[in-house]
């Protein structure tokens, strides 16, 4: 007697999490509509089992430009996140579009977390910290840098992200005129 896969039938319930490897079901393996809300158990399907960019979670985005010259290390842009129980995020990701726009010294985008008393109303930076990520470009068109930051240890809470320029002389100038904030979910 030959062996039929297709007229084998697998009992409800005896694949579980942890017989699933990583990666094993793909979406050729799948048939269209093969997997519904109804086939899956309860927390079958983790983040930790999920690709990632499916586990990633849209916070904020804009393509308002924003531009600045000089040595001084100015705030350009500022977005709170809120980090709840549901929404436990580990990692922030800033996709930047930045390019050199006078000048030809190095021009630098950074991302600082949670030092909104270093700013001070013109929102030049009067602290003393380091940047929690950097993207540096000499480049006199655009290209696209990710800026991630290691946000695990922060307290559930509403937190606040800056974006700052700061330039290499006082002649060069950075502009960005498209930004995505998206976080990585802990598992």
């Amino acid at each position: 007697m030959v062996f039929n896969p297709r007229k084998f039938e697998v009992p409800d319930g005896s694949i579980t999490v942890n017989k699933l490897a990583d990666g094993a079901v793909t979406e050729p393996k799948l048939a269209d509509a093969g997997v519904t809300t109804t086939k899956l158990a309860n927390a079958a399907v983790t983040i930790a089992k999920s690709v990632g960019a499916l586990a990633r979670k849209d916070m904020v985005g804009s393509e308002v430009l924003l531009s600045h010259t000089g040595t001084t290390r100015k705030r350009l842009e500022r977005v709170t996140f809120l980090k709840t129980a549901l929404n436990k995020v580990k990692t922030l990701h800033i996709t930047v579009s930045i390019m050199r726009s006078a000048g030809t010294g190095n021009a630098t985008v950074e991302a600082w977390v949670n030092n909104d008393a270093d700013w001070d109303v013109n929102d030049i930076y009067t602290g003393v910290g380091s940047p929690s990520a950097s993207a540096i470009t000499v480049s006199a068109t655009t290209e696209l840098k990710t800026l991630e930051v290691d946000v695990t240890a922060l307290a559930i809470g509403l937190h606040v992200l800056n974006l700052a320029a700061i330039n290499a002389d006082a002649s060069t100038g950075l502009s960005t005129d498209f930004r995505n904030y998206f976080g990585d979910p802990e598992d």
